[in-house]
């Protein structure tokens, strides 16, 4: 093939990527980790918050929230790194699922709860 057939094709296959239809990516939502000061637990406590694609656009529009507790020996971060959030997204692209939000605090091993004891207030940090 000479040069200018060489041309012609570079041309066309360049056309043909620019010209062919993609489909559309679905807007995904993000996931915020920080932590709050608790004067109960005389400690920060580590969070995550799932937020869905449409958080941001209208900020007076106000979301439930589904508070997902991991297991002992996980973190406030284990429902993004267990594949959770990404069931959740593809949930929230087929239409399955309205927008909430989902918290997920770190309990550490206090399983939510206040300590008989009296020294892990868990429960009265979360319902307060």
């Amino acid at each position: 093939m000479n040069r200018l057939g060489r041309r012609c094709v570079e041309l066309f296959l360049l056309l043909c990527i620019i010209c062919i239809p993609r489909p559309a990516l679905a807007a995904t939502g993000r996931v915020e980790c920080n932590s709050i000061s608790s004067k109960i637990l005389a400690r920060p406590v580590p969070y995550c918050v799932v937020l869905p694609p449409s958080f941001d656009a209208d900020k007076a529009r106000t979301f439930p929230v589904l508070y997902f507790f991991h297991g002992l020996g996980d973190n406030e971060q284990f429902f993004v790194h267990s594949g959770a959030w990404n069931l959740i997204e593809d949930m929230r692209d087929k239409g399955e699922l309205k927008d909430f939000l989902i918290a997920t605090p770190a309990a550490d091993a206090s399983f939510y709860i206040n300590a008989r004891d009296g020294k892990e207030r868990y429960e009265d940090f979360l319902l307060q």
